[in-house]
Parts: C-alpha cells; structure tokens; sequence
C-alpha cells in the first residue's frame, strides 16, 4: 500500500474530526464491519455506496450498548448523513483497512455535501467545537498491528478491488488523487455440525459480546461464561457465534445433556457423548468412521485429535456443560488455534470464567416490550423489579400478558409473584420460550430450567436457608449466626458447594441467592417454619438486645419483613413468630410507618389471644395491647387507643402481687405511657392515678436494688414533677425534682441514661422556681445547663432523640416570654423550631403536632415584640388542619391558633380580620363547653374572645353587635363566678364595660339596669365596702353616664331591693 504524503499532509491540517455521541435512525445505515481499536476506541469499518455509485469507507466509532450510536462531529452527520436520500446507502461487509481509508472516507463525505466551505466552516468557528480531537496521521497504523485480525489478512494477495476518493478543494490537493487498497477474506467459514440458529436479536449484550472476544484472544486458558440457569448463556454464546463467525475458518457447537441420574459414570459419559453422538460433526464435518462397537471414550479421542489438526483459527462452542468437564478439559483443542468457549451455571475451576449477569434495567425494558409494550415503563420496571431482571422470567411474564388478551395486567403479575400464586387460573396460558420452545406454563418453565434431583441433604438445607434471607449477600459467619449453625462443617461445604453448581452466586466475599430461585424453592421444597425457626430467635434478640436500636431498625425490617413473606401458607404460628411481628410493629413504629406497624401487632395480638391461657402468654398480650394503644393514638383514635389502654392495665391489675422485677418494669412503662395519654384525653384523675402507681413501682423497685432500678425511681419522679407544673401545683412538683437532682448528685460515675434524666429534671426544676419566685435569673442557669446536657447526649450517640433538646428550648422560651425577655425567648424557639423541623421531615406523622405547636408558640413570641408572626401560624395552621383531616383530635389547638391570629391583628388594629378569626374559634369553644374537657379550657379563652370582639365591633362602630357581645361576656362570667370560677372583680369590670356599651348605643334604660345589677350583687354576694376602689370608681361612672348624683341613685333604685 503505497499513500501520498501529500495525502497525509492535507488530512491532518484540514480536517479536525470532534468525537460525541450521535444517534442516526437505524433504517438509513447498518453496521456490517469489523470491530478495530485504534487509540483505545472502538471502530466499525463500513463501505458506503453513495447516490452516484461512488464508493467509500467510513470509521464509526462505538459508544454504549446500541450500534446505532456513532461518534462523528454532530454538525458533520447534519451536513452528510441528513442530506442523504432515505435509502441511499448500501453497506457491503470487508475484511479490512486502514486508518488512511477512514479519513478518505470521512473528507468524500464532506466534499459530497455539496458545501464547499465545509471544512472552512469548521476551522472558522473554532467556538463550536466542544472539545477537539485531531486524528495524527503521521502516527500511520495499519491493521498489521493488531494480532486479533492478522490471520484474517492475505498482505500477499490484494483483490483489484479499489476505491478512487478525490480530496480537492485545497490548493496543494486539488490535482492529487490515491488509490486506496484494501484485501478481503476469500476463504469461506466452515461449519462442522449444525449451527443452532439465531432467531432474533440480542438485546443489552454488546458490551459483554466485547469483553467477550477481548477475553478469547488474550487468555490462554478456556473461557467458561457461567451465570444463572435462564439468563441468556446459551443465547449470548450464538450471538457471539453468529457476530463472529466471519473471524474463524471452523466452527463446531456441542450441546451437553445432563443425565437425570446422580451418577457420576454416567455423568462423566455424558460429556464424551455429547461429541461421539454428533453424527454430522464426526461424517460431515470431520470425514470420521467408526465401527458400531466402537467405546465413546475412543471415538471422543479421536474427534479431539481431529480436531487439533483444523488449520487456521477455529471456535468450538460447548453449550451446557457440566462438573464433568474437568474430566476432559486436558483433552480439548487449545489457544491460539482454538477459542474454546464454554457455558455452564457450573462455576470451575481452572477456566478463564466470563460471569453473565443480569440485564440493566433499560435493557431489561426493552427486551419486555419486545413481546408486550402495553404498559408503562415504570409499571414493567416494577415487575422486573420483582424478577430481579432475570431474562427467562421478563420472557415468560411479557408473553403470558400477551397470550392473556387483556385478562391479565402487571399489576395483577405482581401481586401473584408476591404471594408466590403462579398456579392460579389466570397464569395457566401455556407460551414457548428461548431458553424451552416446548409450549408450556411459567411454573413448569421455571422447574424445567432449575432441577434440584442431583442435589444432596445438606445442599437442601442451604437452600432452604437461603429462601429466607433477602436476595442480598451473606459471608458464610453471618449464616452460621443467623440459623445458628456454627461449627457445621456439612452446612458449609454444601454452600460451597451449591455455589459452584451455579445455585448460588459468590462476589469473592459472600454467598447469594437469586429471587428466582426463592421462588422455584417455594413451589418444589415448600420449606417448613421449623428451618427459620434458629433465624426468627436470632432476629428476635437482636433488635431487643441493640443498644442502637435505630440504626439496627433498617437491616431488622428488612430480614424479618422478607422471612414472614417467605413463610409457607398455612404455616403454624409460635411465640417466637409473634414476637418478631410485635418487634417489626416497633421498628415501623421508629420509621413513622404506623399502618405498617400495626398490622404486624394485629398478627402478634391475634396468635397472643389464641394462646392467653397458657403462662407468659397473657401478659405479651398486655403488652401487645399497649402498642397497639400507642399505634391508634398516632391516627388521633383516641376513644379507640383508650379501649386498648383499659385492656392492658386490667391484664397488669389481675397479677396483683405475682410480677417479677421484669413484669414491674414493663408495668411502669404501661403506666408512665397511659398517665399521659389520660392527661391529652383530660381525665385528669386517672392521669395523677397512674403517676402515683407509677412512683409506687419505682420505689419498691428502688428498694429492692438501690443500684439497678435508680433510673425508673427518678424517671417516676420526674414525670410526676411534670404533671405538677402544669397543673400549677408548683410546691409538690418542686419537691419531686429536687429529690431527683439530690440523688444523682451522690452518683460517682453518672451513666447517658442519668445525664438525661438530671437535664429533665433540671428543665422542670428551672419551670417549677420561676413560676415560684418569678426571678427569672435565678434559673437561667438550669435552664442552659439542661439544655448543654442534651447537646452532649446527641454528640455522645447518633441514635440520640433531639426533640427532648427542642423541648428544653421550648420551655426556655415559655418562661423567658413570661418574664417580658420576648427577644430572647425567640432565639430559643426558633432553636426549637429547627429541632422539630428537622424531627418532621424524618416522621410527618409522629411531629406534625410538635412541629406546628411551636410554630405557633414562636408566633404568639413575635406579636409580642409586634412582629409579623403569620406566616408560622398559618402554617401551623395547614399541618393542624391535616391532623383534623387524618381523623386526629386537635380541635383545640387548632381554634385556639385562630385566637392567636386574631390576636395579631387585633394587636395590629386590624379589627376586620380580627373578628374574623374569633369568630371561628368562639364558634368551636361555644359547642364544646360542655363536653369531656375541663370547662376552663374553653370557657376562658370564649371569654377572652369576646371581650377583644366587643372592642373591636366598637372600633369598627359596629355597636349593636359590640353590645352583644359584651352582653355574651357578662353572662358568661355570671355563670362561671356561680362555679366560683372568677373572682368577684372580673365580675365587676365585665358590668361596667357592659354598661359603657348600653350607653353608647343611647340605651339608657339597660345602661341603668346594669348599674341596677351591679350594685344589688356587690352588697348581696362581695365584702367590697363603699369605701374600696373598685366602688368608688363604679359609683363615679354612674354619675358620669346617668347624670344623677350616686346617693340619690341608690336610696330609689337599691335599697327598695333589700
């Protein structure tokens, strides 16, 4: 081959090819090349005949999986490619050429554009051009250079064959032209047997077909692809075949057929057979004869020999084989005359092994919709999903949906691969595959392509194992512990060995099996409970006996969730099962999944109640009752959560004296949980009932073991200092708090648990003294002390709860804004605020409530300082609204949030907007007074709201509708001074304000009248004497407003009463 250098010269200058992904439609090119490494890229080697008969030769360089992508510079493949008729292009399959017919190829392609400045273009707006890649021909390479292909080039033989390619448009290439040569194969391919054909594309194999071949010409060693029974071995093997078919001079394909027995004569036989049976490889393709009583061992032999003496470079594909193999591997044709390629689910030894996995998820798509495409992506991914993208299984699902027509949708396939109910009716459509063209169901599908006959009594076992673990990967200690089985040397060669017989997979580290197995598992061992039963104990103690119980929550859902999946239907339940499903309800508890959890606890409640007669039984049903208490409070059911809270406590009262320490501490923590959730529902009596139990427990526990039950002493008085503080009992909750601090302080070495426990007690201590001295310097101290302690606790342990941290801050805050200190206080709600933020996002279910009272707690902070709090408020509005919506009682915080609205702009003399929102609120409160909650709950914030409506009707000069309301408000606190609920003085201002109202509204005789009962009810219900200022100052009004002088007044109106 003889190249101008002129040639070279006007290439490399002018021409500047940009390497990038560019996609062309299919129908207007083929590749039918060879693949070419130049520079460590990929090329395809192509003949393009033009419209007008002129031949060239383009290199398309490979990117990804499809052979529709090719790298040419983007505005290259618009000027050439786009302007190319529909069908204009002809592609016609070579041998070989150079990197110097590339370029050619590419620069006629330009010319043939029709633009002239083509080139020019490119070099004139050098911005265009993302990144640059400029091809140095001087570094000339010929295919000469790369040893994969020189067998198939005859240096010595060129055809005639040639392409003239004229470069023009440069001043020193105008008048050259070259003759480019180029030589192809003239020997034909031969096949020395049957050829199983190849009947449709291969999908999302072109990276490993590369690999592949990569690996046939370096390795001297045989290449075994090995991988999953169904995954495509066989096939993949043909497409490689049928791709390359052109490199090789002979070609043999063997199939191996398993015997059904578990001999291993036999089975070593079956291997030589397999060759001494082939009648056309041995008449055909290799001109043998042999005599009938010829042994196969003889015959295999002289096959081998025959076939070491095939000239040139050959390919011999063993399809199917098995362990025995190894017994004549030494006897096989080797490299470099021979690629020997093997496939086998059979991990050997001493192969060069080539693993093919599993289809990526776009492939596995596309291969699905080949036979089905009815539905979404995102529906067939969730399938495959299920599938573990296994490509027998996408064949069988996508051709069941289309032979059902229309009965049958990916929906319903999931839910029967979930529930293992492949028999049902509606999968009975019997289709043929690649992998068995013998028509038939899935589940007969899926037993023909994985037999367990050959299998031995400890390779069951392992299986059996494994069909309770996720398909994850497992090291053989992790096993071990799990179905405890330690020192089982059995048990651990079977796993080894299931993994070289191609059961399980192996990453060098830990063993896996497939979904697919799991599921051929069920259907042909159906294992027993009885095998999970070590895993299910393991799982158990486990999370109970995790000191980090959060972040062993993700690895226990997932392990136990997937173990009571596999279970066997019908299985029978034990009390180990319905432990590990009360301990999945608590681990869902944690991740904020409350119908998840309770469905597990329901399970657990149900095998307890079967079995409550027997010993431990009825108290795990106590404590089942408990969560599932626990559960129906997250969904706001509190009359519902009440009902199972009654249920335990009757179960802990019919013990009576009989518990144990470990019952009394589960008793405590039935109590502490059932004293707060009486206090929410207002049954104040039974809260402060529980709470006494409670400390009752704890003492006698502290008594008994002064050590070891410290922390539930202090616990119990801390929650009783708690309930003090917000039921104003400052003194006794004082005492509580201060027996806490004293006792930890004679602690030696305090534990995290204690550290939390005195950072408690210190916030309430902090509460308690202020609302006692209401010095608010004499507890700041505390206060930040406690909160240094949290900041501590959550450094020490990422597991740490931070909401008590944003409680403290809380707290903080409401003594600060007690004290007037309203910038502060803010600092520390929005401390908090953040905290809870935080806790939300991670649980929206369990802190929504949290999350919005503050948010509304920092509101109520910025009007204070008259800053605009709305925008919180409004949204602790929307999350209190969700909770209503989701069936949870919130009704009171909810409107109260309503008052603190209108108070804003009531604050803000925004009195339109203001009415507005008391309004709402007062319309809820007026409903409820009556109702299960303590009167005062309502009734103070009704009167509240309707002394800021009639001050804010009087402004708006609304006065029928100010008097009313005024007139709502005396009544109201005539009714509640009955009850003794205010005292006489709010009485008295309410009359007043009452009486100022009439007499704006120019109604003189009821402005009378209320003085006229006034009077009458201060000298017949108070000791307010003529002379007290509350009295002088009415009496003055009086006169003001009537124009009567008050000793008049009274002797014709008030003494005629008496």
């Amino acid at each position: 081959m003889k190249i101008h250098k002129e040639v070279f010269s006007n290439l490399r200058n002018d021409l500047i090819i940009y390497i990038r992904d560019y996609k062309l439609d299919p129908e207007d090119w083929i590749v039918d090349g060879k693949p070419l490494t130049i520079n460590s890229r990929k090329w395809w080697l192509n003949k393009i005949v033009l419209a007008n008969e002129q031949k060239v030769y383009v290199g398309l360089t490979i990117y990804g999986q499809y052979t529709s992508q090719i790298s040419l510079y983007e505005r290259i493949s618009d000027e050439v490619f786009g302007k190319l008729p529909k069908n204009a292009s002809k592609f016609a399959k070579i041998s070989g050429t150079s990197l110097m017919a590339i370029m050619a190829g590419l620069r006629v392609l330009l010319n043939s554009a029709n633009e002239s400045n083509t080139l020019d273009y490119y070099k004139g707006n050098p911005e265009k051009l993302e990144k640059e890649v400029t091809i140095l021909l001087d570094e000339y390479v010929t295919l000469k250079n790369y040893n994969h292909l020189v067998p198939l080039l005859d240096y010595d033989h060129i055809e005639d064959d040639y392409t003239e390619i004229h470069l023009g448009n440069t001043a020193e290439a105008s008048q050259i032209s070259t003759t480019i040569e180029f030589n192809t194969i003239t020997e034909q391919t031969i096949f020395l047997n049957l050829i199983p054909n190849l009947h449709e594309e291969v999908i999302g194999r072109e990276e490993d077909l590369e690999k592949l071949q990569i690996l046939l010409n370096e390795s001297k060693r045989i290449v075994l692809v090995n991988g999953l029974g169904g995954i495509g071995k066989s096939t993949f093997a043909k497409e490689y075949l049928h791709k390359n078919k052109h490199l090789y001079s002979h070609i043999a394909w063997v199939n191996v057929i398993a015997p059904e027995a578990d001999n291993l004569d036999v089975e070593k036989e079956s291997f030589a057979s397999a060759f001494a049976y082939d009648t056309v490889l041995l008449e055909q393709g290799l001109d043998l004869q042999f005599s009938n009583d010829t042994k196969v061992i003889d015959k295999y032999r002289t096959i081998m020999y025959a076939l070491r003496q095939l000239k040139g470079r050959n390919l011999l594909v063993i399809d199917n084989a098995g362990e025995n193999i190894n017994y004549y591997r030494e006897t096989l044709p080797t490299p470099p005359g021979w690629h020997i390629l093997i496939t086998s689910r059979t991990n050997l030894l001493d192969f060069e092994s080539f693993f093919l996995g599993t289809l990526s998820e776009t492939n596995a798509i596309i291969l699905f919709s080949r036979w089905y495409n009815e539905e979404s992506d995102d529906q067939i991914k969730s399938l495959l999903e299920v599938v573990g993208y296994h490509t027998l299984m996408i064949e069988l699902l996508a051709k069941t949906l289309r032979s059902s027509v229309g009965l049958l949708n990916i929906n319903t396939l999931i839910e029967k691969l979930d529930s293992k109910d492949l028999s049902d009716e509606i999968l009975q459509d019997k289709v043929s595959t690649t992998h068995n063209p013998q028509e038939d169901i899935i589940i007969n599908h899926l037993l023909i392509a994985f037999k367990i006959a050959n299998l031995n009594g400890d390779e069951i076992s392992v299986l059996k194992c494994f069909y309770f673990l996720p398909p994850e990967f497992y090291s053989i200690p992790k096993i071990l512990d799990y179905f405890k089985k330690q020192n089982d040397y059995p048990f651990i060669n079977a796993i080894k060995s299931l993994y070289h017989k191609g059961w399980l997979q192996f990453d060098g580290k830990a063993f896996q099996m497939h979904r697919l197995i799991q599921l051929v598992i069920y259907y042909v061992l159906n294992p027993e409970i009885q095998v999970a039963q070590p895993y299910i104990e393991t799982l158990c103690n486990s999370i109970n006996a995790s000191e980090h119980f959060e972040s062993a929550t993700s690895t226990f859902i997932s392990n136990a969730s997937f173990l009571i999946k596999q279970l066997p239907s019908g299985h029978n339940n034990n009390s180990e099962l319905a432990w590990l499903n009360y301990f999945l309800s608590i681990s869902y508890q944690w991740t904020g999944q409350y119908t998840v959890s309770e469905s597990y606890n329901q399970c657990a409640i149900d095998y307890f109640e079967s079995e409550s007669d027997i010993g431990e039984n009825f108290s795990y049903l106590a404590i089942c009752y408990k969560n599932k208490a626990i559960i129906l409070r997250q969904f706001g059911w509190k009359a519902e959560s009440l009902e199972y809270i009654n249920k335990s406590l009757a179960i802990w009262e019919s013990e009576n004296q009989q518990m144990d320490q470990n019952k009394a501490f589960i008793h405590f923590d039935l109590l502490d949980f059932a004293s707060t959730f009486y206090y929410e529902c207002n049954q104040i009596t039974d809260a402060e009932q529980c709470l006494n139990k409670c400390y009752k427990i704890g003492a006698q526990l502290y008594d008994f073991d002064n050590n070891k039950y410290l922390n539930i002493f202090l616990t119990a008085l801390n929650r009783m200092a708690g309930f003090y503080f917000v039921q104003e009992r400052y003194e006794e909750g004082k005492v509580c708090v201060d027996q806490v601090i004293s006792k930890l302080s004679e602690v030696d070495e305090v534990t995290i648990e204690q550290e939390e426990i005195l950072s408690g007690a210190l916030r309430h201590s902090a509460k308690l003294e202020y609302q006692l001295s209401k010095r608010i310097d004499d507890v700041i101290e505390k206060f930040e002390k406690s909160i240094s302690i949290y900041k501590n606790l959550i450094e020490l342990s990422e597991d740490y709860d931070p909401s008590d941290l944003g409680r403290a801050y809380s707290d903080y805050a409401f003594v600060l804004n007690q004290a007037g200190k309203f910038e502060l206080a803010e600092s520390q709600y929005r401390q908090s605020l953040a905290i809870h933020k935080k806790m939300y996002e991670m649980d929206q279910r369990g802190y929504k409530f949290d999350y919005a009272d503050v948010l509304c707690q920092l509101a109520i902070t910025l009007a204070y300082q008259r800053k605009d709090g709305l925008e919180h408020l409004y949204h602790a509005q929307k999350l209190l609204k969700e909770l209503l919506e989701d069936g949870q009682d919130v009704n009171l915080q909810y409107y109260h949030n309503f008052d603190q609205i209108g108070l804003i702009y009531y604050n803000l003399r925004n009195h339109s907007l203001a009415v507005n929102y008391f309004e709402m609120s007062n319309k809820f409160y007026s409903l409820n007074i009556g109702n299960s909650n303590p009167k005062a709950n309502y009734t103070h914030k009704l009167l509240r709201n309707l002394k800021c409506l009639a001050i804010s009707y009087y402004t708006l000069q609304k006065l029928d509708l100010a008097v009313d309301k005024q007139a709502d408000h005396y009544n109201l606190c005539l009714d509640l001074f009955e009850q003794s609920m205010i005292d006489d003085k709010s009485l008295i201002d309410s009359a007043i304000q009452l009486a100022i109202c009439y007499f704006n509204a120019s109604d003189f005789e009821r402005t009378n009248d209320t003085f006229k009962n006034l009077f009458f009810f201060i000298h017949k219900y108070t000791e307010i004497r003529s002379t007290d200022s509350a009295y002088v100052e009415s009496s003055s009004l009086l006169t003001q407003l009537l124009g009567i002088p008050f000793d008049v007044w009274f002797k014709q109106t008030i003494i005629p009463l008496f």
